[in-house]
């Protein structure tokens, strides 16, 4: 998995999922793709933002395509699961399952089918983005 062009063409197994999902909140986390609350003061809406530090990490189709594949999925209990695991890691795995009334096992079982059902989706969104690439190509 060290070039990110490849590990949607591979059939990755739960420890490289798992690897693949951490990466993709580091790198959710760094191009700040988690938008800042509005303020809801009008005059603190007209003060200069903060200048951001542009991201440490560097572009990827990959995780962008990974990215898009999470976004398309339904709003639903286990890409919450998933969310809170990758992206707003709770102090306790205990702790966020009792939030959903589920069980530490429960929870976890959620995200594996979760970052699951997202891999294959990615793997889907890279392979018709091949697909258009070449036809493309063959057209030009």
């Amino acid at each position: 998995m060290a070039h990110d062009n490849h590990f949607l063409r591979d059939d990755l197994g739960d420890r490289e999922l798992h690897w693949l999902c951490v990466r993709w909140a580091d790198w959710h986390r760094e191009h700040g793709l988690i938008a800042p609350p509005v303020p809801k003061n009008i005059l603190a809406r007209m003060q200069p933002g903060k200048v951001r530090q542009a991201p440490r990490v560097g572009l990827s189709p990959a995780l962008s395509t990974f990215n898009t594949a999470i976004s398309a999925q339904d709003e639903c209990p286990a890409k919450t699961s998933f969310l809170i695991f990758y992206l707003y890691p709770a102090r306790s795995v205990k702790e966020a399952a009792a939030a959903q009334e589920i069980t530490p096992d429960g929870f976890y079982r959620r995200v594996r089918r979760f970052r699951r059902k997202v891999y294959k989706t990615a793997r889907a969104l890279d392979t018709s983005s091949a697909t258009a690439r070449v036809l493309l190509a063959e057209h030009n």
